[in-house]
């Protein structure tokens, strides 16, 4: 199992952010395989993203977790996925 997050805008320093990262950094921890798709980040933490305009490949049993700020680009996307959601708001 991956764990995939989704979020639009990925901002350094704001709350939504934070919490992005830092349940990746609990994942890394952990040893599960994650990954943060997003549209937009901040060149501090571009490294740690991966563009959500590109093919996306998700497996059966990945767990998604989209983070939902207002506005989601990629909902679309993960809605019709039969794959275990979480939506943070």
């Amino acid at each position: 199992m991956r764990v995939l997050q989704f979020v639009d805008g990925l901002k350094y320093g704001d709350a939504t952010g934070n919490f992005v990262i830092a349940i990746s950094q609990i994942l890394d921890e952990l040893g599960i395989e994650n990954f943060i798709y997003t549209s937009v980040s901040d060149r501090e933490i571009v490294k740690s993203t991966v563009p959500m305009n590109g093919p996306i490949t998700i497996d059966n049993n990945d767990l998604i977790i989209s983070h939902y700020t207002g506005f989601s680009r990629s909902i679309n996307r993960l809605i019709f996925k039969d794959n275990t959601k979480i939506l943070l708001y």
